[in-house]
């Protein structure tokens, strides 16, 4: 095709018609073509005509989230605490989702922000995993490393208020140990779970594969592959919740 054309049909049975770009309608100067059960239509774009189309959704305004930019710091690492930093930080909806103020009646592109009230017993972060883009075989898997405490998670920076678990009037208690993680592997569309799980009895770290159970170093703990992570209340007995064994229960 010449390159002043804006893109050629082709009918792949020996026939093809090209088309100039004029900015009218299209129109075929050899009449309705016939196709048959086995012809097939392809389109194919010039690279001028390409780049109209690309200059043209440049000229749109475009925003950018601020949790869509990796914030890894000076020592080049994304933690646990950055990522709740950008879930909980004020952000300005975008045209699309413009909200309707009460006081000055009009559509307003309004501020939101997102925030503990209070804080569970035991608690599960879920990292994101999986983009929205498609990818072969489904969502693309991400693999960034979330580098997340083992001890001492303080979620008091992110909290606005005193919850149930803590006294009238009084800061709640915020501070978790991890004692769960569950890996994954492969893809979306497949893939192996794995869990490390922490001994409540000799505080060990082990490795819970299919049947098989291995003891591991804490230093295995924080990978890749951690999917979701389990944390408990420091402080919080978990036995307290769960029957003894010497029970019918």
């Amino acid at each position: 095709a010449d390159a002043h054309e804006a893109f050629s049909l082709a009918w792949h049975q020996n026939r093809y018609s090209c088309f100039s770009d004029t900015g009218d309608v299209i129109q075929d100067d050899e009449g309705m073509t016939k196709l048959e059960s086995i012809g097939v239509i392809s389109v194919d774009w010039t690279d001028d005509a390409i780049a109209n189309v690309r200059l043209d959704q440049a000229l749109e305004p475009l925003e950018t989230h601020s949790s869509c930019i990796p914030d890894t710091g000076s020592n080049g690492e994304l933690t646990l605490e950055k990522c709740l930093s950008h879930f909980t930080a004020t952000e300005v909806l975008s045209e699309q989702d413009r909200w309707y103020c009460g006081k000055c009646k009009q559509h307003v592109r309004a501020k939101k922000t997102m925030a503990l009230w209070s804080v569970p017993r035991l608690l599960v972060v879920h990292l994101k995993r999986f983009s929205e883009e498609e990818g072969y075989g489904g969502r693309e898997k991400i693999d960034t490393l979330v580098h997340f405490p083992l001890q001492g998670l303080d979620l008091k920076p992110y909290m606005r208020g005193a919850g149930s678990a803590g006294q009238q009037g009084t800061p709640q208690d915020a501070v978790y140990d991890l004692y769960a993680v569950s890996n994954h592997y492969g893809g979306s569309g497949f893939g192996h779970y794995t869990a490390y799980g922490l001994s409540p009895g000799c505080q060990d770290w082990h490795l819970f594969d299919d049947s098989s159970v291995t003891k591991v170093s804490t230093d295995q703990i924080c990978s890749t592959a951690a999917y979701v992570l389990f944390y408990k209340l420091r402080g919080f007995d978990q036995s307290a919740w769960c029957p003894s064994a010497d029970t019918d229960e």
